[in-house]
């Protein structure tokens, strides 16, 4: 036959059945073939449907997720480096960075805020605890030296007499002028006059290191020297003759560089801005104890401000020159008037009565 579709002749017989035969099972052949494929396909469609589903509540699920966890992680930034340099930028976190953060860091624990803040902070070495440890051995050796504590009508701070301190290093303009004793524009930041004042500086210093983020433990001890003997000199040119000792120059120093912290990278620094406001204003009181000088906290404080200008960092180079100048030149010609110029027992009459509010002793020695 040429064509199988085509009926046959019924004078075929037996074959025309055979052929009808034939036709009606390939016919339910192609129904239960074609029933099947309708099947398998509608069963994919349902495949594609559920894992599109399940796509789009996992999708839904990592985009909650990692939007919880950029909210916290800059939460955390904020709340525990709030004055960090990366900080202030706030760049933009991709899924990848925060990915690399989640599996080092644990949610819970940043909400904890207990063990990531010492793993996100930088670990710097405690040089506070040094200058500390230091002044804390020099106001033993005094103490022992003059046989016990003067009187609080001699020495309001709780501390040895005049003529101990200044055989320990304290300055004195006649001795630095006349005997070339430069080494005791050092030697007086690291002394104390008491009790009292060491542990003022001490717990400043304490503050200022964990409030310096930006600053590394050398930096903060060359800030604490350069400050430490401008005060020192600012002293030694304003009142020569008046008994200096203490790292009060110092402290007001890192007022002055925690200023320009502030001012550099306010962001997140408001409660900063208030606890430098009333540190000052509280320390400004430490005036009227005995050995500190209203000078030399001022000159500690304006070289500060500079020396904020060298250390802090994302300062031009051109306003870091300008601040290397600025310190050399108030240490050096301050220096230099005094020992060509100006004599010992000093050449501003007011200046004088500035450091002796509550004392007389401490300016009539």
């Amino acid at each position: 036959m040429d064509n199988e579709n085509e009926l046959p002749q019924k004078e075929f017989g037996d074959e025309y059945e055979r052929w009808v035969v034939n036709q009606s099972k390939t016919q339910e052949e192609k129904e239960i073939s074609e029933s099947e494929v309708n099947s398998e396909k509608e069963k994919e469609k349902k495949k594609k449907k559920k894992g599109k589903k399940k796509d789009k509540k996992k999708e839904k699920k990592e985009n909650e997720k990692m939007g919880t966890r950029k909210k916290t992680f800059t939460t955390f930034r904020t709340r525990t480096l709030p004055r960090d340099l990366e900080m202030q930028k706030q760049p933009e976190i991709s899924d990848e960075s925060v990915e690399e953060i989640d599996s080092e860091v644990d949610t819970d624990d940043i909400e904890n805020n207990s063990s990531v803040k010492n793993e996100r902070e930088p670990k710097r070495f405690p040089i506070h605890w040094f200058i500390s440890l230091v002044s804390l051995a020099l106001l033993i050796t005094s103490l022992v030296k003059n046989h016990g504590f003067e009187t609080p009508a001699y020495n309001t701070a709780f501390g040895s007499s005049i003529q101990t301190l200044l055989d320990l290093g304290a300055k004195d303009g006649e001795e630095i002028k006349d005997n070339n004793q430069w080494y005791r524009l050092v030697a007086t930041i690291f002394l104390e006059s008491g009790i009292i004042t060491f542990i003022l500086d001490a717990s400043m210093l304490w503050w200022f290191h964990r409030q310096l983020h930006t600053i590394n433990w050398i930096s903060f001890i060359l800030i604490f020297l350069i400050t430490g003997i401008s005060s020192a000199v600012s002293s030694l040119f304003f009142v020569p003759n008046i008994i200096f000792v203490g790292g009060s120059g110092a402290v007001f120093g890192f007022f002055g560089v925690l200023f320009v912290q502030l001012k550099q990278f306010p962001v997140g620094n408001k409660s900063s801005f208030f606890w430098w406001f009333v540190f000052v204003v509280v320390y400004a009181f430490t005036e009227l104890l005995p050995g500190i000088d209203s000078f030399a906290n001022l000159g500690g404080f304006i070289t500060g401000f500079f020396c904020g200008i060298i250390f802090i960092p994302e300062i031009t180079r051109g306003t870091r020159v300008v601040g290397v100048i600025a310190v050399l030149a108030f240490i050096g010609a301050g220096s230099a008037i005094y020992a060509l110029y100006i004599n010992a027992n000093g050449w501003c009459s007011a200046c004088k009565s500035l450091g002796c509010y509550l004392n007389k002793n401490w300016c009539e020695f």
